[in-house]
């Protein structure tokens, strides 16, 4: 009488190799320190694109914050640090996440002269018309307080809302006629008087 004995033999051998297949579960990688967050937060603040994906690779979380809130991708935008933010957006980074006053990256690039930073953002889909926690202010605001037409022309040709008022009843156009920049302050209030 003939055993199974063969196909039992194979159903065996391939149970185990299939068994060491198994992907194996990545390591749970430790909390960065205080002095990696903040290399990090340095990295990205002056642009250094190399040293932000170097600190990616290691293991530094995308969205890592610092005490008050700020991600790195903010902190690249504040000065338009394209590459920088480009190298954080491709790995994932949260475009609308928000410090503890409330502020996105765009509100952080919108305050300076960075149409491309405020491009970039806009195209990879943030926010336009959101609003901070503290003041009620909005990307549309900060650009208009700081008379910067060519990043206010942008916002508003990516649909921000000129209407928007902050916690005192201020539009984007008071902000730009308060500082004095009154071509700005006039092209936004038609744009508000409009029916």
């Amino acid at each position: 009488m003939r055993k199974w004995t063969v196909p039992v033999l194979t159903i065996l051998t391939f149970s185990i190799v299939l068994s060491g297949c198994k992907k194996k579960p990545d390591p749970v990688l430790p909390p960065p320190t205080a002095e990696a967050i903040a290399a990090f937060a340095e990295a990205a603040y002056s642009g250094n694109a190399q040293q932000v994906a170097d600190a990616l690779k290691a293991g530094m979380p995308v969205n890592q914050v610092e005490t008050n809130g700020n991600s790195a991708l903010m902190l690249a935008s504040f000065d338009g640090h394209v590459e920088a933010m480009k190298v954080l957006l491709d790995a994932g980074a949260d475009i609308n996440l928000r410090d503890t006053k409330g502020r996105t990256a765009l509100m952080f690039a919108a305050s300076g002269p960075y149409p491309a930073a405020v491009k970039l953002l806009l195209e990879k889909g943030a926010e336009i018309n959101a609003i901070d926690s503290t003041d009620r202010f909005t990307a549309l605001m900060f650009a208009a307080a700081e008379g910067l037409s060519p990043v206010v022309d942008l916002l508003l040709a990516h649909g921000a809302d000129p209407k928007l008022k902050d916690k005192d009843n201020d539009t984007a156009a008071s902000f730009a006629k308060a500082r004095g920049f009154t071509d700005l302050a006039q092209k936004l209030q038609a744009l508000i008087d409009a029916p």
